[in-house]
């Protein structure tokens, strides 16, 4: 299905004063506003992040009772136990807690669930051992809806600090303080910090309590792991946070996650949402779903450079098994979707189940299903009597209403809009199946792919060193501050375009001051599209670095003919592109089309059949480009010379010679001067 793409309405009324009032370029001052920035106050924050710009985490309406208990838990020399998660978020909130603990003096251990063995959050049968070694109980991402498990806690005379920013539930847990900025009774005027920020602010709050000696930024490079893992929004004081943090990873003294970057090949100077979403937090991450998540948090509190090397190579090593396992789970999903037709059975979301797929990885490969066949996906893996399943959503599609509806045939399910869990009694599953597909038609409308959507149209004159210093002033990009996307017309130019690599698509586009060069990675089946004519391109701008050279390269996220239908407000605007219609395309002249037929006669064998491949090859040891054998093969086909089928060409026995001028591409190539008589 051809995405459709859409731009993203910009209030121009706004752009002139904002612009002027700043000092800035109407170009940036667009892209601000499409990040909701309409006051100079909002836009100076956002373009110059600055640590007065933190809020003061006493701002919390439960923070003073927290400190105040963990400081007289440390005057009275009580134990103290930080209850964490195993997912990345949970694993840095736990760190930032107990490396702060210990530098005040204070006497603190650490539990990590294992993600297999006991799952999410407080279980009720580890509290009692709790109880019976600790005083004090921290939660760490974890603890706003574990109100029974709270409530245990507080019989066996354990008292709780719940820290986290997960959705309350309909009651508040009988912590002696919870710290949590969705709370709906919660004054903090940040709401959407992760797990580990929510820790830093406490971490914060004890230094500040207590006159501590230090760097006020001290651990946020560890913070801002758990942020980013936890794909929260790069917008607000998450930004400010983002930007502060991750100028302290040069320096910090933490020598396994400085073993895990060298053999990540990160260079703590070049530290972006990226490179912590694709190439730290995987690492992390595996430790959690391969084997236990107390390795990452070893990693991170570790002095010792021998050790830490050792835990970097064993993240290494699961991250590496994480990932083969993973696609091995993938491919089988995949193949009993084909197998069963499971894509037919409902055109709202996908069901499929397999036998002990591992569940540590049922949550990426979900998400991985989800890009594939474009719906929600439930994946369950069956182990022993039971069926427990990761979820996951596609965009507009919320996952609790669903979530009700099963309920009554699940053991457990929870999760929110976008990400879930069920485990349920395999003799429940049909079951549960059929009023999965029964909700998902109720409640949700036909699943449709997203659009692609524009943030304005940028002539490609336009891309200068200017604009690219304007661009870098939105970073860091991530959640809620994505890449900007931008959209123009244009016409291939210079070496015109081939397939690289892996089906990626490697382009010259020509505009009014020259030639600028584009890849868009696994567009390569969109090459049969062009036939010369204008394209449209959805694109992001970048540097290439290649062997000490530094320039401006396009990065397309799509691309098609002009004459493909186009959404409305894209079709709207107006031409983006002021380039002339007699740019030079090709240089396929008539000795060279003529060339290329009789290349062709030659090729086919006696039933005058050639597979298209071989043509191909053929073509290029020619140094005829597949651009231009293309076109010629749709100049062949106006002229009844060859019929073309998916995988071959068949030539067609001619008696009468054939004018080119009969060709309606040709004529319209040589209207441009593309070719030459």
């Amino acid at each position: 299905m051809q995405k459709t793409w859409q731009l993203k309405p910009i209030p121009e009324e706004k752009v002139p004063s904002l612009s002027a009032s700043l000092g800035i370029s109407p170009f940036l001052t667009r892209l601000l506003l499409l990040r909701g920035l309409e006051t100079p106050s909002d836009i100076n924050n956002f373009l110059s992040p600055d640590i007065r710009h933190l809020f003061s985490p006493f701002l919390f309406s439960e923070m003073r009772p927290a400190v105040d208990r963990i400081l007289r838990a440390a005057k009275n020399h009580e134990r103290i136990l930080i209850h964490g998660d195993y997912d990345v978020d949970g694993i840095t909130g736990t760190c930032i807690l107990l490396e702060t603990l210990w530098n005040l003096g204070i006497e603190a251990d650490y539990y990590l669930p294992d993600r297999l063995k006991e799952g999410y959050g407080l279980q009720p049968e580890t509290i009692r051992s709790m109880a019976s070694e600790y005083n004090l109980l921290i939660t760490v991402d974890c603890g706003t809806t574990a109100v029974d498990s709270i409530q245990r806690a507080n019989e066996l005379g354990l008292d709780v600090i719940v820290t986290d920013h997960h959705d309350p539930g309909s009651e508040r847990p009988p912590a002696l303080a919870v710290i949590n900025p969705v709370r709906n009774e919660e004054s903090y005027p940040f709401r959407t910090l992760s797990g580990s920020t929510v820790a830093w602010k406490l971490a914060s709050a004890l230094r500040m309590a207590s006159h501590h000696a230090g760097s006020e930024l001290e651990q946020l490079e560890i913070a801002v792991l758990g942020l980013v893992a936890d794909i929260m929004p790069l917008q607000g004081e998450n930004r400010t946070l983002f930007c502060l943090g991750q100028n302290r990873f040069e320096h910090a003294n933490r020598p396994g996650l400085s073993a895990l970057m060298e053999l990540a090949k990160v260079h703590p100077q070049h530290i972006t949402p990226h490179v912590i979403g694709f190439q730290i937090a995987p690492r992390l991450n595996a430790a959690g779903r391969m084997e236990h998540p107390r390795l990452a948090l070893e990693l991170l509190l570790t002095q010792d450079e021998t050790h830490g090397w050792e835990l970097a190579q064993q993240l290494q090593e699961l991250n590496n098994l994480r990932k083969r396992t993973e696609q091995q789970v993938f491919e089988a999903a995949c193949g009993q979707v084909r197998q069963n037709l499971l894509d037919q059975r409902s055109d709202r979301l996908l069901m499929i189940t397999g036998r002990d797929w591992h569940r540590g990885v049922l949550g990426t490969v979900a998400q991985r299903l989800v890009q594939q066949f474009g719906k929600p996906v439930f994946l369950f893996s069956l182990e022993n009597d039971t069926a427990i399943a990761s979820i996951r959503s596609s965009e507009g599609a919320n996952l609790i209403p669903l979530l009700h509806h099963v309920r009554a045939y699940t053991l457990s399910c929870g999760g929110h809009a976008t990400a879930a869990g069920v485990k349920c009694k395999q003799d429940q599953l049909a079951q549960l199946e059929t009023a999965l597909y029964e909700a998902g038609e109720r409640e949700w409308s036909e699943q449709r792919p997203s659009p692609l959507r524009i943030d304005t149209p940028l002539p490609l004159e336009q891309i200068d060193e200017n604009l690219m210093t304007d661009l870098s002033r939105l970073e860091p990009f991530g959640s809620a501050n994505d890449e900007p996307l931008f959209y123009t017309k244009t016409v291939l130019g210079g070496y015109g375009a081939k397939i690289v690599g892996n089906n990626h698509l490697r382009l010259t586009f020509q505009h009014p001051r020259g030639l600028i060069h584009a890849i868009g990675f696994g567009l390569g089946s969109k090459l049969d599209q062009f036939d010369g004519s204008e394209l449209e391109i959805a694109f992001h701008c970048r540097y290439n670095e290649y062997q000490g050279r530094r320039e401006i390269q396009l990065y397309l996220r799509d691309i098609r003919p002009t004459t493909l239908p186009s959404s409305g407000s894209i079709s709207s605007r107006p031409p983006a592109n002021s380039i002339s219609q007699q740019s030079h395309i090709h240089s396929l002249t008539r000795e060279k089309l003529g060339n290329i037929y009789r290349l062709l006669n030659k090729t086919a064998n006696e039933s005058l059949r050639i597979p298209r491949e071989h043509s191909y090859l053929l073509a290029q040891l020619e140094k005829i480009s597949k651009t231009e054998f293309t076109l010629a093969l749709k100049i062949f086909v106006e002229l009844d010379l060859v019929h073309l089928e998916p995988d071959q060409i068949i030539m067609k026995k001619v008696a009468v010679k054939k004018d080119l001028s009969d060709s309606p591409t040709f004529r319209s190539l040589q209207q441009r001067n593309t070719l030459s008589s």
